[in-house]
């Protein structure tokens, strides 16, 4: 039966190897979070979305900029074996199943059915105008970045459809934020109202009151 057991050593590098695995996935984490949220704090400060510095974030961390200035450090914090990446896809899955619900929770059908006409089109225009740039961009590229220059339609056709797609979670992200935005500046706005109203009504009891002693 012993010789079924498995050896103290073994046992000892799968704990090593299971500590490193966690210790990699929160420097993950923690380096994720503070760089997208300083990246989109600086969007916000210049009037953008936040999203966009968490995608401005992403591209820092991957492979164009992080891993092509120092590729040791990119690979050693985000390792390219696949077993490795499992826990931070399970965590971002789950980020993004949580922030599709609160967008849906939160999204006001009212306000949609108002302003329905130019929510369609934008939405149009969202899509067309990156379509078309995407094609005309596949038309105009050089036979030598192409797959295959005989196909030249196929790979217009691909640039338009990839660039006229836009995320679900980008868009749920953008919503979310102009929602809780839009809500701030609503009750912001009805704050000074609420505060100027005892203050005209105080002026203009003390008015009355000093035209009876006859100040007028």
């Amino acid at each position: 039966m012993t010789g079924f057991l498995p050896h103290p050593f073994f046992l000892a590098a799968a704990a090593g190897h299971g500590e490193q695995r966690a210790t990699i996935f929160f420097a993950q984490v923690l380096l994720l979070i503070a760089v997208g949220r300083l990246l989109g704090e600086w969007m916000q400060r210049i009037g953008q979305p936040a999203v966009i510095g968490q995608l401005l974030a992403g591209i820092i961390l991957g492979p164009s900029v992080f891993g092509a200035t120092w590729p040791a450090g990119q690979q050693a914090i985000f390792p390219p074996n696949s077993s490795d990446q499992q826990m931070l896809n399970a965590v971002s899955d789950i980020g993004v199943l949580l922030l599709l619900l609160l967008t849906g929770m939160e999204t006001d059908l009212a306000l949609v059915k108002r302003v329905r006409r130019t929510a369609a089109i934008t939405s149009a225009a969202g899509i067309l105008i990156p379509f078309g740039c995407g094609y005309v961009l596949g038309e105009m590229l050089p036979d030598s970045v192409l797959p295959d220059p005989n196909r030249r339609l196929l790979t217009s056709l691909f640039l338009a459809t990839a660039l006229s797609i836009s995320s679900v979670k980008i868009v749920a992200a953008v919503l979310r934020r102009w929602t809780i935005s839009a809500a701030i500046s609503a009750r912001s706005s009805s704050r000074p109202r609420s505060w100027m109203t005892p203050s005209a009504g105080r002026f203009s009891r003390s008015s009355a009151a000093w035209r009876r002693r006859g100040g007028l």
